[in-house]
């Protein structure tokens, strides 16, 4: 059976909010010690490790809590659960668990997040189906409100279904209490070289917002973003040509503070186009060609012609089985620039003198 892998990785969000954090892991350096790894199933030795899958593959460039099909091979079963220390959340208002995740299933493996309401574990999110990729997670906002106790516990549960499956990757778990919730469906639209329109959709009645546009893989910010009540859209200017900027946006809720900063979405402003030209008057009329040349000869053409591989060829095919033009487009002929045998030369074809006096 096809080797399979499941990752499932959650980036820890750094946050400016006004709101108590209860649980933030990243798994850098190594899964804590008041984490606990469940190693079940049938061997042992394949459980959740921190690393990179594969040794070269993450969300972000960093370990991650990683469990892989693979470590054991096909026909050995995974049962493997990664389960946080405990943790007080009694009093808390709006309670989210957040992370991203990158899970590629198998056909046959699950990959379920349960929470402990202090009496039982509840499953709040059960997948069975690929969630996320490779540089693009699929990003998790779970309410468990209903589950505040005084000793909650998260864990991520494995089953792999016996089969040879894929893996689950973890990053960045983050537990935390806040009454002011995040946008979210960022946009980018009508992009120019200079200017873009920003959209997104609020997550509940808030009407104030932080946005911060910045050069592509700054990261999420640090400080303060530019405040506005505009989401449909958020018109941005004076923006560099030809440039790769990413986009933050968090929400604003006054006394409760800021939402996480949800981001990055990316875009690339277009080229300035050139200028109109001058002393040129427009009107209407026909048109007519002022040169045309079909290559069915050299007709008039000069440079580097006709020297075989390197040069350009007038008139012939590429002389190369399986590669060039095979026909022209009109007429007999074409011209084509011949690189078999690995050439790296450069050759140039120099029209005749073209006569614009009628244009």
């Amino acid at each position: 059976m096809k080797k399979i892998i499941l990752i499932s990785m959650l980036f820890i969000l750094s946050i400016s909010i006004n709101a108590q954090t209860y649980l933030q892991e990243n798994f850098d350096v190594d899964i804590p010690a008041t984490w606990t790894v469940t190693d079940a199933g049938g061997a042992t030795g394949d459980s959740w490790i921190s690393g990179l899958q594969g040794g070269a593959n993450s969300l972000n460039g960093s370990n991650v809590a990683v469990v892989d099909s693979d470590a054991n091979g096909n026909g050995v079963e995974l049962i493997e659960t990664l389960t946080s220390p405990s943790f007080d959340t009694t009093g808390a208002a709006l309670l989210y668990l957040d992370f991203d995740q990158f899970y590629n299933n198998g056909g046959g493996d699950s990959a379920i997040v349960e929470v402990f309401d202090g009496t039982n574990w509840v499953e709040v999110l059960n997948q069975t189906a690929d969630a996320g990729a490779f540089g693009a997670p699929d990003s998790q906002h779970i309410d468990i409100t209903a589950y505040s106790n005084a000793n909650m516990q998260i864990r991520f549960v494995y089953n792999d279904g016996n089969i040879w499956a894929w893996y689950w990757l973890l990053d960045n778990i983050l537990v935390y209490n806040s009454t002011c919730d995040f946008p979210s469906a960022i946009t980018v639209d009508n992009i120019t070289d200079t200017t873009a329109d920003i959209s997104w959709t609020t997550g509940g009645s808030e009407s104030n917002w932080e946005v911060v546009v910045q050069t592509a893989g700054t990261g999420e910010p640090t400080g303060s973003g530019t405040p506005t009540t505009a989401n449909n859209p958020y018109s941005v200017s004076g923006l560099t040509a030809i440039t790769d900027y990413e986009i933050w946006v968090r929400t604003d809720c006054g006394p409760d503070g800021f939402s996480l900063w949800q981001g990055p979405i990316t875009f690339s402003t277009f080229n300035t186009p050139p200028p109109a030209p001058v002393g040129v008057t427009c009107s209407s009329g026909s048109s007519s060609f002022i040169y045309t040349a079909e290559y069915d000869s050299v007709d008039g053409w000069s440079g580097d012609i006709n020297g075989g591989d390197g040069t350009w060829e007038i008139p012939n095919d590429s002389g190369s089985g399986g590669t060039g033009a095979d026909a022209a487009f009109s007429g007999g002929s074409f011209m084509n620039y011949e690189s078999s045998g690995g050439t790296t030369a450069t050759a140039s074809a120099v029209s005749p003198a073209i006569d614009l006096t009628t244009a």
